[in-house]
């Protein structure tokens, strides 16, 4: 996570020099569940990440649904949090 903060800082430099910072559209792309490894994304740090820099979140969850949370919810359901934040 600290990598993807780092990147994160750095295109915030680039779009201070270009100028008009709202036109461009921003993503951070995850997967919930890696399917190598087995390893959780840490939502809520992701989450904060996305707010703070103002990007928009693309969760691929399709390897979580059915495997994590109480619920079988997928990677929201493990973290407890809310899908419409």
């Amino acid at each position: 996570m600290n990598e993807l903060r780092k990147l994160l800082e750095a295109q915030e430099e680039k779009f201070a020099l270009w100028g008009n910072r709202n036109q461009i559209k921003r993503f951070i792309v995850a997967e919930g569940l890696y399917h190598n490894y087995g390893d959780i994304c840490n939502l809520p740090e992701l989450l904060a990440m996305k707010h703070e820099y103002k990007y928009r979140l693309i969760l691929d969850d399709s390897m979580a649904v059915g495997v994590l949370g109480t619920r079988g919810r997928g990677t929201p359901d493990h973290w407890n949090v809310n899908v419409h934040v």
